[in-house]
């Protein structure tokens, strides 16, 4: 599920997102023991929520909608100077086409049409003195003609699904491009179009002090490039020393950071993640929008002192693989495209595994062709090729040692 919300759009429909009649009462007064992650954003606010306060927040102050948490590292001291700040912009970038662009206009004087309607029967007046569940229902009773208005607003809504779907990840390309003034501003340079495999390559070769990640993320706690491929579990483990502080703005912050292992990795950076303030909590869940992107702006970046992992082990392939393969050992990503990589020893373990795969969703077709590594120049291990179904691509290069 895309992260980022544009909810100034949300809340500008907010009776028709919020569903028909009685199930507009269950959204807005669902209890939060009883709440379920819903699939896209809620427009209204529940019960103990001011919306008119939360819209003044959104549009003068939206960096108040999410404060910046920090998994501290031992070995930090503050201060970074004029470190280099590496910002990956991962959301691709999508526009409507002149059809699109049409149509989406007619389901906006739609919904313009309805929300007069709405209007007209007083409806906003009327639910400002709405307070409980038991009192919204009965407005809703009483009230058969704002019922009607409701439902054609959801049977609009579903019928444009794919179109509002579009539109959202339009607004995200155009909100996107206006905050990168804002990071140059802060110091961080802009990179975009790279795959997980390029941003791991270019974290190691420049060894920035930051490294902000924006992108999407799935309830899992995957997040992904800007061609949607899902960064491999082990990306972090092999970039400890390279870096002193890592940001990743995503949704789900907490099953990325579980999904990804960062505790355990937070003796060797500094790692930053957002997450709804309190009161704005119950209403956007584990969504992060993008418009509070200026909450990283006071980051107490550090400089990580003291030892750093060493990469005395070596591996040497035979024969260099392909920019879109990935070289992992124990599941831990090391490298890409390269016939030597270099490692923390204490990545070995009693018993080995060795993987070379693709990453990305390009497809490759014929063998790759790599039959042999050898292990610190003294052990050579052989390899076995052969198709797979539980990994991104077909074809799997695998070998075990102890």
């Amino acid at each position: 599920m895309y992260f980022i919300l544009i909810l100034i759009a949300s809340l500008s429909s907010a009776p028709a997102m919020a569903g028909a009649g009685g199930n507009l009462c269950e959204q807005i007064f669902q209890s939060n023991a009883a709440r379920v992650e819903p699939s896209a954003p809620r427009a209204m606010a529940p019960k103990g929520m001011d919306i008119f306060g939360f819209m003044m927040k959104l549009i003068f102050k939206p960096s108040a909608l999410v404060e910046m948490r920090e998994v501290h590292s031992e070995s930090s001291l503050p201060g970074i100077g004029d470190g280099l700040k590496l910002a990956f912009l991962n959301p691709p970038i999508t526009d409507f086409s002149e059809q699109e662009r049409t149509s989406y206009r007619d389901y906006q004087r739609s919904m313009k049409s309805l929300k007069k309607s709405l209007d007209q029967l007083h409806f906003r007046e009327d639910m400002k003195d709405v307070k409980t569940r038991q009192e919204c229902f009965a407005y809703v009773e009483r009230s058969p003609n704002v019922a009607q208005v409701l439902q054609e607003m959801e049977d609009t809504i579903n019928k444009n699904q794919d179109l509002i779907s579009k539109k959202e990840a339009v607004s995200v390309s155009q909100e996107i491009e206006a905050k990168e003034r804002f990071l140059r501003r802060q110091g961080w340079t802009i990179i975009r179009s790279k795959n997980a495999n390029e941003i791991h390559t270019q974290i190691r070769e420049s060894r920035p002090s930051a490294v902000m990640i924006l992108s999407h993320a799935s309830v899992d706690g995957k997040i992904y490039d800007d061609e949607l491929n899902a960064f491999p579990k082990g990306f972090f483990n092999s970039l400890r020393g390279y870096l002193d502080n890592l940001v990743i703005y995503s949704c789900y912050p907490e099953a990325v950071m579980e999904n990804y292992g960062i505790p355990a990795l937070s003796k060797d950076f500094n790692y930053f993640y957002p997450t709804a303030k309190e009161k704005i909590k119950s209403f956007l869940g584990e969504k992060t929008p993008i418009i509070a992107l200026k909450s990283i702006r006071d980051l107490p970046l550090g400089k990580i002192i003291g030892p750093r992992p060493e990469e005395k082990c070596f591996m040497v392939l035979d024969q260099a693989i392909p920019s879109e393969f990935g070289i992992f050992l124990n599941g831990i990503f090391l490298d890409s495209g390269v016939s030597t990589v270099s490692f923390d020893c204490g990545i070995l373990q009693d018993s080995n595994r060795i993987e070379i795969f693709s990453t990305v969703t390009n497809s490759f077709r014929g063998k790759l062709g790599v039959k042999q590594i050898k292990l610190n120049s003294e052990r050579v291990i052989q390899l076995t090729e052969f198709s797979s179904s539980t990994t991104n691509r077909h074809i799997v290069t695998r070998g075990l040692f102890n």
